[in-house]
């Protein structure tokens, strides 16, 4: 996979051809033969450039990190993608910006909101620049479509708000035809282009570069310059040996019959053993699919099972700058041979239907971060009965307002502790009012705490109920407290 001979080759030849420069200080701008290189490709892809006009960095994720230091202070927005690579919030965030998040759909970033976004802040010009994958996208293999790259472009140079294009896997597509970059599709300089060697040579050497316009070029030479100097030379002169002659181009091609075998190896695993309520994408390139679960699913709870399993995937909140999407996840198909890959998509999948099934509780589906929310409120109002009855009833449309109610009440008497009161007051009540009980305090602990031997049960023991009620009162203040204190426990 990686040109390893390749790479043992030029290390010797620059060694042996001009050790002292390869071992010396170089310019900050980067090594000239392997601009020289870039600005040819480049320029094949359409877009019209000078060796001058790039500056090599260490990995795009120093680029993402200069964007934020030359751009940013603190409160100034970026606007982006929903959701975002996480890479560029995690290089964004020390700058401490706000985000401005756009929607998107299987054809990338809903441009129709970047317009209007763009329009109420115009005022205030508070958007500093977009940021935006419109290939592959990094979480989700979204590309976007040729007439919102367009319109995107359009409107950056309408309003005067630079695009900062982020594309690692735009040569790696599988199916269809390449469209054009952003960048060559400006005309005034509003796109702000960063690339990498990694997706197509050698991650491990972190060789990215940005393409700008000379005005900007300039102000991101002085901010790499503090941090690192310049990028190593050894590697830069090493990659343009490598890259030159046409190679590279032939390796990229070897690099998407590889990449493209496992891709359709996991999108046939999924579409065999993930249940139907599961949604993911397709996608025509790039390394990664986006999963989106049922909403009652939340997917860091979910790794947990899957790590048991032996099979691990990236959890979707953090893709998301205001911390939504936990019942999403990304998959990689790109480092797992396509045997593993089947067994472990086979092996989530199974995770994900058990995960579905615990949500049915007496035959009916409960979303679990709906019972969540109403826990939390419950806690917010004191443990107040009426505070709940119709949030209750939105849970369960099922049961009747006045068992509803009484279930309240049951919860009410359990969470203070009062498990003489509850199993007497249960003994009481007709099943519907044990029932509806039982599924609020299993979603809000978490646990199958109840047996179900008592459900639909007209007239239990009474010291059955008694014990019952006993532990149900123990496991739920011990969960209030925890929820009091704020504790939870450590992600992976």
């Amino acid at each position: 996979m990686f040109p390893i001979d390749e790479y043992r080759r030029a290390f010797e030849w620059v060694l042996e051809t001009d050790g002292a420069q390869a071992l010396q200080y170089g310019p900050s701008e980067g090594y000239r033969p392997l601009r020289a290189l870039l600005a040819d490709r480049l320029s094949g892809f359409g877009m019209s450039c000078e060796p001058d006009d790039i500056l090599i960095t260490n990995g795009s994720q120093q680029a993402l990190d200069l964007i934020g230091k030359v751009f940013l202070e603190p409160g100034d927005s970026v606007l982006v993608e929903k959701p975002t690579y996480l890479g560029a919030l995690q290089a964004f965030n020390q700058y401490e910006p706000t985000y401005v998040t756009v929607p998107m759909d299987d054809d990338g970033m809903l441009v129709d909101d970047v317009e209007q976004l763009l329009f109420h802040q115009r005022t205030a010009q508070s958007i500093k620049f977009i940021y935006t994958v419109p290939n592959f996208q990094n979480p989700t293999g979204r590309t976007m479509s040729l007439k919102r790259r367009r319109r995107l472009v359009a409107l950056a140079s309408r309003f005067g708000v630079p695009i900062v294009e982020d594309d690692p896997y735009g040569e790696l597509r599988y199916d269809g035809q390449a469209l054009p970059t952003l960048k060559a599709l400006d005309t005034g300089g509003s796109v702000i282009y960063l690339g990498t060697f990694s997706k197509i040579l050698a991650p491990g050497f972190r060789l990215g570069w940005i393409l700008a316009c000379p005005e900007i070029m300039e102000t991101l030479l002085h901010g790499k310059q503090p941090s690192d100097l310049h990028t190593g030379m050894a590697q830069q002169m090493a990659t343009y040996q490598v890259a030159k002659d046409g190679f590279v181009d032939r390796h990229v091609e070897h690099v998407k019959n590889f990449y493209r075998e496992r891709r359709d190896v996991m999108l046939r695993a999924i579409e065999e053993h993930f249940p139907a309520e599961v949604h993911y994408t397709r996608p025509a390139g790039g390394l990664f699919v986006w999963v989106e679960l049922p909403r009652y699913i939340d997917t860091r709870e979910l790794l947990i099972d899957a790590i048991q399993a032996k099979v691990a995937f990236v959890p979707g909140q953090g893709f998301h700058p205001d911390l939504s999407g936990t019942n999403t996840m990304r998959l990689n198909f790109s480092n797992v041979p396509p045997d593993q890959l089947r067994e472990g998509i086979r092996r989530l999948g199974y995770a994900i239907q058990r995960r579905v099934k615990e949500e049915t509780v007496a035959g009916s589906r409960i979303p679990r971060q709906a019972a969540n929310r109403l826990y939390t409120h419950w806690l917010e109002t004191d443990l107040a009965p009426a505070a709940l009855g119709d949030l209750l009833a939105q849970l369960h449309p099922q049961a009747e307002p006045a068992d509803v109610r009484s279930g309240v009440i049951g919860l009410s008497w359990t969470v203070r502790g009062d498990a003489t009161a509850l199993s007497t007051y249960w003994i009481e009540q007709s099943p519907p009012v044990v029932e509806v009980t039982y599924r609020v305090l299993a979603l809000a602990t978490r646990t199958d705490i109840l047996p179900r031997t008592l459900v639909g049960i007209i007239t239990p023991s009474a010291s059955h109920v008694r014990l019952v009620a006993e532990e149900l009162s123990r496991r739920l203040l011990a969960h209030v407290r925890v929820e009091s204190t704020g504790s939870a426990p450590s992600e992976i």
